[in-house]
């Protein structure tokens, strides 16, 4: 028993340990794709321009822009959106959005801080209005007046001079977080309590039930060879405990021994043998009185 109880406790003790070591994993660094969510680049004409993933936002240089999807949005609809900056970019044509309805009729719009006007180039053209619903029609080829995406970042000609971090984006009513915060790591505090309750209740349970029941019948036969009759008023307590559960309902009356169910019976017959044996005791010496005297 004490080999299993001390197998059992170095395996849970094992477990405790080992656990967490699987959870203190340093967490991967954020990718684009994952942290932060619904954002991307134009594969693969984009591929090349990803801003990179920080713990304060994202990290733009050189030409690296990003695109978020919207829908349900007309350019006479459109109102540029706004974002947080450090440091601030080089570039006041941050902000831009998509237009796209099917071939032919893509093209970005971006929003001029310093001007307050949309510019799009398109067919090695610039045009610029602070209306975008008359500026999708300024070129031969008319753009769509459907926009698709919004986002930030630097034009590819010119690229950026400035490395920003954009921690966050707000269009259309909503603020959308760009930080890249790593996962806690667990703390180890909470392994070593765990293999207490298991100890106590395995170790104290066995030994102690077996003891106590049978000693209690067998000594009381052979004490009573020479102690006659009063051997019937000392010898009848400890046969009560040897029952447990039996004799406490059935004594109803002013305290005396129960005379019903198996504990009246092992007392009745006690006393049967005590009682035989003092009379064939009390014979016994009787005749070899009356031999003697003979």
């Amino acid at each position: 028993m004490r080999k299993t109880t001390i197998v059992a406790l170095a395996a849970v003790l094992g477990v405790a340990l080992a656990a967490p070591a699987v959870y203190a994993t340093t967490p991967p660094v954020p990718s684009l794709g994952d942290c932060p969510r619904g954002w991307y680049v134009n594969e693969p004409d984009e591929a090349h321009r990803k801003p990179t993933p920080t713990k304060d936002g994202l990290e733009f240089k050189g030409n690296q822009l990003i695109h978020r999807e919207t829908t349900g949005l007309n350019t006479k609809d459109l109102k540029p959106g706004t974002y947080v900056a450090s440091p601030k970019p080089d570039q006041d044509s941050f902000f831009s959005v998509e237009v796209n309805s099917g071939p032919g009729t893509y093209a970005t719009l971006r929003w001029n801080t310093a001007t307050a006007k949309w510019e799009m180039t398109t067919g090695g053209q610039f045009y610029e209005n602070a209306d975008p619903d008359l500026l999708v029609d300024m070129p031969p080829i008319k753009k769509s007046h459907q926009v698709v995406s919004f986002g930030v970042g630097y034009t590819n000609s010119p690229p950026g001079t400035v490395t920003t971090v954009v921690s966050s984006v707000s269009f259309r009513g909503f603020t959308y977080d760009l930080t890249c915060k790593p996962k806690p790591e667990p703390t180890k505090s909470s392994s070593s309590p765990t293999p207490s309750p298991s100890v106590s209740t395995s170790a104290s349970a066995s030994p102690s039930p077996s003891a106590s029941v049978s000693t209690s019948v067998s000594p009381s036969a052979s004490s009573s060879a020479s102690v006659s009759p009063s051997a019937t008023a000392t010898s009848t307590p400890p046969a009560v405990t040897a029952a447990p559960g039996e004799g406490g309902g059935s004594g109803s009356e002013g305290g005396g021994l129960p005379v019903t169910g198996p504990a009246g019976m092992v007392i009745a017959g006690g006393a049967v043998v005590l009682l035989a044996g003092g009379i064939i005791l009390l014979i016994a010496v009787r005749r070899r009185r009356t031999r003697f005297t003979a």
